[in-house]
């Protein structure tokens, strides 16, 4: 089944709403400018696709018939954000380093346990037909997807070239480690109350 504009509007809103994902990359934004969005913003577009193909695939049967493997993959990806969190938070202000909370290659691991995947797979995505449908299913997601992330990177880096030297960069490292950890918390708590 090809998707209507209600996939389009479903996929655009939820970029729109703060998540790990789009905090990482609009701290990558405020650290490095617009300049680092491609790296950045290509890192998020692989890791959605794969996270939200292979539970579609692969994990999709499994987690309908084992509900107990759904909340263990929620709580699986609420401590990778725990742990994302707390990397952002004790590295504040330390700006880009080899193992950088908010590199391309933070933001895919971040992307590959995003609880937002869960949401895409299972709530948004229609039924996959072939693979005809599958790829321009996936091409419309990956599009809508840039355009989000691209709005945050923007954001993060407006906010970097005029809010760093008031705010400080630790304390922009620390908001997104603080919106980290929120997040942390709420999949778990969906995972106990479904």
């Amino acid at each position: 089944m090809t998707p209507g504009p209600g996939f389009d509007l479903a996929v655009a809103l939820l970029f729109a709403v703060p998540g790990p994902t789009n905090a990482l990359v609009a701290i990558g934004g405020a650290r490095g400018g617009a300049r680092a969005l491609p790296a950045l913003v290509g890192a998020a577009l692989i890791g959605f696709i794969a996270a939200v193909a292979a539970l579609i695939g692969l994990a999709g049967p499994y987690v309908a018939a084992a509900p107990a493997l759904g909340l263990a993959l929620r709580v699986l990806c609420a401590l990778l954000l725990a742990r994302s969190a707390w990397r952002l938070w004790r590295t504040a202000g330390a700006g880009t380093t080899p193992r950088d909370p908010a590199s391309p290659a933070a933001v895919l691991a971040t992307t590959l346990v995003n609880p937002k995947a869960l949401i895409f797979a299972f709530a948004i995505f229609p039924p996959l037909g072939g693979v005809t449908e599958a790829a321009e299913v996936f091409a419309r997601f990956a599009g809508l997807a840039a355009v989000g992330m691209t709005l945050w990177g923007l954001a993060g880096a407006a906010l970097g070239r005029g809010a760093t030297p008031r705010l400080g960069a630790a304390t922009i490292d620390r908001a997104g480690a603080a919106v980290l950890a929120a997040f942390s918390v709420v999949v778990v708590a969906m995972g106990l109350a479904g």
